[in-house]
This record gives C-alpha cells, structure tokens and sequence, in this order.
C-alpha cells in the first residue's frame, strides 16, 4: 500500500502542475519549500497506510457480535518495539526541523548590498508598494528578475496577511509592527499578492497584481515613472468603488 501511495503521488505532483493546480516555480526559495513539502509526503504516506492498515485491520478481526460482557485479554508491550518507533521519530522529526529551519534562515537572512528594498502597506483593501531606493510608489508590484528584493512589511488598520505564491513568501501585516524577508525572483511572469488573513468585507478581492520582468524592463519602468509628473499613487479606500481579482480601480 505505500508503495502504491508513492507511486501515486510521484505520478500526480507533475501533472497537477502541469494543469495549474499547483502555483509555478518562481524563485529558489518556493522550490526548497516544495522540496520540503515532498519530502513530508513522501515520509508521511508510510505512516498514514499504516495506521489504516491497522485500523481496519482491528475492525476485522477484533469486532464483537454484540456489546462485550467481559474484560479483554491483557496487553504486553513489546519494548524493543517501542525504543525502535521512538528513536526512528526522533530522527525523522529531527531531520525535518533541521531542513524547516534552514530555509526559515534563508528567508530572514540579511538582505545583499544589491537588494532592492520594497515597503509593502495593507489596508482594507489593497497593498500599496513603496519603492525606498527611488522615492516610488505604486499599487503594483513590479520587480526585476534574479534580483534579491527585501520587504519590509506592515498595515495601516486591522491585521493582514502578504502572500506570494509563486514566490514562497508569505508575511504578516500587523500593525504597528514591521516584518522584513528577502526572496529573489528568477522567473519572469505575472502573478499575485494575495491577502491570507480574514481581514473584512472585501477581503476575498484583496489581491494586487505582480510583474516579474528583465532588470532592463524594470528600469525603463523606473524612469517612466521617475519622469512623470503623475506617478501611481497608492490607492486609499475612498478612491475605490471596487476592488476586483486584478487589484485595478473600477
């Protein structure tokens, strides 16, 4: 039974990404973090067949024809048994914090001198994007490829929750709090900032658009907003009549 279950899900992972089930790949740090999530599955089908093994395996030959009328046979454990499930969780579960906390570190680790430094603020219910090395701000986030970009995130009201899928990242935003995490984008595309914290009314279209693009695309992006009189402010709730998937005003 487990290795039908592996095979199954080692069949499954590809084509569920294929058809888009599961979010692409766009950055080193969300495919350590699949990594580490097939890693879980791949330990835990072991377990789980085990236990329904076990289970049914109870139902069947240990059910009573009606309700018991006397005490059942006592139990012996089996200590080498025991010592030998123990020590093998004991690694397992090691092995797995160790791996965990590696990419945590990764995540929070100081941010490279090349970083770009992005200023991230929710309200109800938008993500507003300030660009701290240009004085820019926009309400979408447009970012250069194979560049590390720290964030330093936080919230103007209620507590909210910063998710970038594609990236491996998410932050919370609380207020009067700032959380900061470094990611470094290396696939071009469009994606989305989502919010992962029920936070209101509007909280299911509290999503912003993302632009992953070449660090010449950027620029040009910088200097055309550098040189217009007329920047993209961020929005407020008052300018919004509604919010919808793409995070545009209607």
């Amino acid at each position: 039974m487990s290795v039908v279950g592996e095979a199954v899900f080692l069949s499954l992972s590809p084509i569920l990404a294929s058809a888009g089930a599961i979010p692409p790949v766009a950055s080193q740090l969300n495919a350590d973090a699949y990594n580490i999530m097939k890693i879980f599955t791949v330990l835990a089908i072991p377990v789980f067949m085990g236990v329904v093994t076990f289970a049914f395996y109870s139902l069947a030959v240990f059910r009573s024809p009606g309700r018991p009328t006397e005490d059942g046979p006592a139990i012996h454990g089996n200590s080498r048994l025991q010592f030998t499930w123990i020590a093998v969780s004991f690694v397992l579960v090691t092995v797995l914090y160790v791996i965990g906390f590696n990419g945590l570190a990764q995540l929070e680790a100081a941010a490279p001198v090349n970083a770009l430094h992005v200023h991230v603020t929710a309200q109800q219910w938008i993500f507003n994007y300030t660009y701290t090395d240009y004085s820019l701000d926009s309400s979408t986030l447009y970012l250069p490829v194979n560049q590390p970009v720290e964030f330093t995130v936080t919230s103007e009201d209620v507590q909210h929750s910063f998710w970038i899928p594609e990236l491996g990242v998410k932050e919370d935003a609380v207020p009067g709090e700032t959380n900061t995490f470094t990611v470094t984008p290396d696939k071009t595309g469009n994606y989305t900032v989502r919010c992962m914290e029920l936070c209101g009314v509007l909280h299911p279209y509290m999503n912003t658009p993302v632009v992953v693009e070449s660090a010449t695309d950027f620029a040009k992006w910088v200097s055309s907003q550098m040189g217009s009189s007329s920047w993209l402010a961020p929005l407020h709730l008052p300018e919004i009549a509604f919010l919808g998937s793409s995070g545009k005003r209607s």
